[in-house]
């Protein structure tokens, strides 16, 4: 498929008894979540959320405020909605979610970037993956991890400046999810003067990992 040659890897244990049941783990869970071309539950992924004085859920939760580079205050744990429950998939259904990191200074070297997919079991979409005192919820379950290495990407960094006038770097990249096969699939892209670049990805089954 389009998204094997751009580089997508399934990473499993070498042991064949372990290696046929992560593969198998990818394929049932890909068959969980999807029945018919429909989601049978919400897909989504953790992420930052801009903390709001005036959201008294964002009070219960400043506790556990931080800010990065950009000077702006974030809360952790929000939950970002990829694909929602009883949501009709085409056949190669993707979807493009966008990560960035704050740098005080241009780095060097870009870590590696790693994201949990996680599935919610529960009714109505919650905002948040975990209650205010960072617990998760029950109902969250990760799928698998996806991994890649963001050195090609540091060509991408931007020196911006902040509502506020902090002027910091900001790296962007975007991660492209294909769910209407068999298998879940993914290639990482990034923009440099315009340009857009892709970079393989690994995706690992939560079964392998520790």
């Amino acid at each position: 498929t389009e998204f094997v040659s751009k580089g997508t890897e399934v990473v499993t244990v070498e042991e064949p008894s372990k290696k046929a049941a992560a593969e198998g783990a990818v394929l049932w869970y890909t068959k969980q979540i999807v029945s018919a071309r429909v989601a049978r539950f919400t897909i989504g992924a953790v992420m930052s959320v801009i903390f709001n004085p005036a959201d008294a859920e964002h009070l219960k939760r400043r506790n556990g405020a931080f800010v990065p580079a950009n000077g702006l205050t974030y809360l952790p744990n929000g939950f970002e909605v990829i694909v929602g429950k009883g949501h009709l998939i085409p056949q190669n259904f993707s979807r493009l979610s966008n990560f960035n990191y704050a740098y005080s200074e241009k780095p060097e070297t870009m870590n590696n970037f790693r994201q949990d997919l996680l599935v919610w079991e529960g009714e109505e979409t919650p905002r948040w993956i975990a209650d205010a005192d960072g617990k998760k919820l029950p109902q969250i379950r990760s799928i698998c991890s996806i991994e890649a290495d963001l050195t090609p990407a540091l060509a991408g960094l931007k020196q911006v400046k902040s509502e506020h006038g902090v002027e910091y770097w900001l790296g962007e990249w975007n991660v492209r999810c294909i769910y209407g096969g068999t298998k879940l699939q993914a290639r990482l892209e990034w923009e440099v003067q315009g340009k857009t670049y892709q970079g393989p990805i690994k995706v690992v089954p939560t079964s392998v990992l520790k």
